[in-house]
């Protein structure tokens, strides 16, 4: 199924490249590792918040959709940032969907017939512990 060159779980085995970066490399990978699983965090987040778009119904669909997407919208951008972060530390950004939701911090969405109020409530829980993961954040990103 995967080619001899293909790393089926990246996570064991991050790609580095060779780099004129002065950071000390054990610093530079825990760095890359540590924005790797914010981006696999980052990613789930966003998917999850697209899932709740798909899901909410009534009166309130359109502010809601139209709020929710901003709010994916912004994470997209952290996406990015964290995405051109890893690169710049001479590594490969994991940014496969599969892999994301192998690594990410967060819990599965709930799926089904669910009231907007509770929707709400799990966009809010899975925001507030994906900012608490970030706060956590190893103190050599502040270099």
């Amino acid at each position: 199924m995967y080619g001899s060159d293909v790393n089926p779980n990246p996570f064991q085995e991050p790609r580095f490249y060779p780099t004129q970066c002065n950071m000390p490399e054990d610093i530079r990978i825990q760095v890359a590792e540590w924005l790797n699983q914010t981006l696999a965090t980052s990613i789930d987040l966003n998917s999850q918040l697209k899932q709740a778009t798909w899901m909410i119904r009534g009166m309130n669909f359109y502010p809601l959709y139209l709020l929710i997407n901003e709010i994916s919208d912004q994470i997209s951008y952290h996406i990015q940032i964290v995405s051109e972060r890893i690169s710049t530390l001479a590594c490969t950004p994991l940014v496969s969907i599969r892999i994301a939701v192998q690594h990410s911090q967060l819990p599965e969405f709930p799926f089904g017939d669910i009231p907007v109020e509770k929707i709400l409530k799990a966009i809010a829980q899975r925001i507030a512990s994906h900012s608490q993961f970030i706060k956590q954040s190893p103190e050599e990103l502040y270099l």
